[in-house]
């Protein structure tokens, strides 16, 4: 998976202009609640017409090993070209507008069930509309796709080429400053998620 990112710096944030799909995706990371407020307003405003959004969801977490994924560390939201990494570790509450977006009824946020579960058993909030992708794609395809993992869906349902993961995502997502190279990941995994949600779910 490759990409060219620029990032600005900003007091309460970063934004970084992510290039991947030949698009350019607008992500904040952030641990301030006004910020992700004002995300989430942006969002709710510019999709207000649209009667079937959708959100590609996915978490990180820190403390990984081979026994043990630890807690939560950011949770990354997407929609078309702009994205949200929330750094959880450094929040010392989740904003309401966020918990409020979660659990909108007319938001299906698209991702993998265990990053649900995982979320869920951390902090204790759940989407109001969720969908696991491989379920989702069985239960429409149930004879059309022979694999049903994330790289090989990005690729059959929507024209990405995303590698697999290697150990440099592994480690630093409970850092107050995220690496480059794990901002340029989360972003394009949850773009990914959106990307194959709309394919489900928008265009039907």
């Amino acid at each position: 998976m490759s990409s060219e990112s620029s990032a600005t710096h900003v007091s309460s944030y970063f934004k970084y202009h992510v290039k991947f799909d030949d698009k350019t995706i607008e992500t904040i990371v952030t641990n301030e609640r006004a910020v992700a407020d004002a995300w989430v307003k942006e969002i709710l405003v510019a999709h207000a017409e649209n009667p079937k959004v959708v959100v590609g969801f996915h978490v990180k977490w820190y403390e990984w090993t081979s026994s043990t994924s630890g807690k939560c560390s950011t949770l990354q939201l997407c929609i078309d070209t702009k994205c949200i990494i929330l750094q959880l570790k450094h929040i010392d509450e989740i904003s309401q507008s966020i918990k409020d977006f979660l659990m909108n009824p007319n938001i299906t946020f698209v991702g993998a069930h265990e990053d649900f579960t995982k979320f869920v058993g951390d902090y204790g909030l759940d989407c109001a509309k969720s969908e696991d992708i491989r379920a989702a794609v069985i239960r429409k395809w149930p004879r059309r796709f022979q694999r049903h993992d994330l790289e090989y869906l990005a690729k059959e349902l929507a024209g990405l080429k995303l590698d697999k993961p290697c150990d440099t995502f592994l480690t630093g997502w409970g850092n107050q400053v995220l690496d480059i190279a794990l901002v340029d990941y989360a972003c394009i995994v949850a773009y990914a998620s959106y990307k194959i949600g709309h394919a489900l779910f928008a265009e039907t």
